[in-house]
């Protein structure tokens, strides 16, 4: 199935924004194109294709010709004592 036009596809915490997706339900994969973004709990991946394996949980992001790279951010994880600002002895 391919979807085209901005379009947002959401997954549980997973959120992908992109011009055009193709769902291969065959392999359970999702092929995000055109200025993807794929988030997740803060992380962030960005490029000209982001390929989500559904049943995995990871994405391939690949960048396209000339200056568009692929990018990443991401936020560590962090302990519960470090997210409510308590510490422990």
């Amino acid at each position: 199935d391919v979807c085209s036009s901005d379009l947002e596809i959401t997954s549980g915490v997973r959120r992908a924004t992109a011009k055009k997706a193709v769902f291969n339900e065959a392999q359970r994969i999702v092929v995000l194109s055109g200025d993807a973004v794929m988030r997740e709990n803060g992380n962030q991946v960005t490029g000209e294709r982001v390929t989500v394996y559904l049943d995995e949980k990871r994405s391939e992001v690949h960048g396209g010709g000339g200056s568009r790279r692929a990018e990443m951010l991401l936020i560590p994880e962090q302990a519960p004592e470090e997210r409510t600002g308590v510490k422990k002895p």
